[in-house]
């Protein structure tokens, strides 16, 4: 999860039927101070059947940096810009949780922990290091051990990733 490496879904509600709508609610919010920045988002799906069944899916993150070297995150008119740093080091921590279980609807939960550390080498270019735990309850039974429990996944993966703007 989070790392674009598979396409294996630890947690997943398969297909619902007799769906009349869904109501999607959420917010989000950043904030950035010097060094620091903190942004977040959270968001609820009411899926409204004709059965009657009205589950509510949720989901939210919370992710935070600082800027070792002192630079600052370009943030202006709610959006998040170019971060003009050359030579810059940045620490980074998010954590997100998806819940996709509610009455009948069991299509598990997950939590997803992430460790960064980014290199600005200048506004251009940045090389992201990271590390991602993943901690997923298949409530959907879809994934068994040989005597037929349920497992409990744990998957970790180290990502290296290049950004390069051409702006």
């Amino acid at each position: 999860p989070e790392t674009h490496l598979t396409g294996v879904r630890l947690v997943d509600t398969g297909s619902l039927d007799d769906i009349d709508n869904v109501v999607t609610f959420g917010v989000e919010g950043a904030w950035v101070l010097g060094p620091f920045s903190v942004q977040g988002e959270w968001m609820q799906q009411t899926v409204n059947r004709d059965s009657g069944d009205e589950p509510d899916l949720t989901g939210f993150y919370v992710y935070g940096s600082w800027f070792i070297t002192g630079e600052s995150r370009s943030y202006k008119g709610g959006k998040f810009g170019r971060t003009k740093a050359s030579n810059a080091w940045e620490l980074a921590a998010r954590y997100s949780n998806l819940d996709l279980e509610d009455g009948p609807v069991q299509g598990g939960e997950q939590d997803i922990y992430t460790i960064g550390l980014n290199y600005y080498v200048n506004p251009y270019l940045r090389f992201m290091f990271n590390y991602v735990k993943a901690d997923a309850d298949d409530a959907s039974g879809r994934f068994l051990d040989d005597n037929g429990n349920r497992i409990n996944d744990e998957p970790g993966a180290f990502v290296v990733r290049a950004a390069m703007d051409f702006k």
